[in-house]
């Protein structure tokens, strides 16, 4: 039996499990929360050597208010559909 949460964000611990379907080559740089949960990046970069993923990762760190370290692609790195992982940073971490 296969569990299935690809329609809503995902919250385990310190960490966050986005959906986004990504738009490259777009007008602006925005990101979007849709009704169902998932997400819609329009990015300015195109998807060529990276550039569209990069972007996305710097827009998704800004947009939670985390570094971009803590922001990883987990599947998808080659498709406009992509699940995000953003580990949210604590109050106070010890080193």
């Amino acid at each position: 039996m296969r569990l299935r949460k690809t329609r809503q964000s995902e919250e385990s611990a310190a960490n966050l499990i986005i959906e986004v379907k990504t738009k490259p080559n777009a007008k602006q740089t925005r990101l979007e929360e849709q009704e169902d949960g998932t997400w819609i990046a329009h990015v300015q970069a195109p998807p060529v050597d990276g550039k569209a993923n990069a972007k996305l990762t710097a827009m998704i760190a800004e947009h939670f208010g985390v570094p971009k370290r803590n922001v990883t692609i987990l599947t998808g790195a080659t498709s406009k559909r992509k699940r995000v992982e953003i580990e949210l940073e604590n109050e106070k971490e010890s080193d």
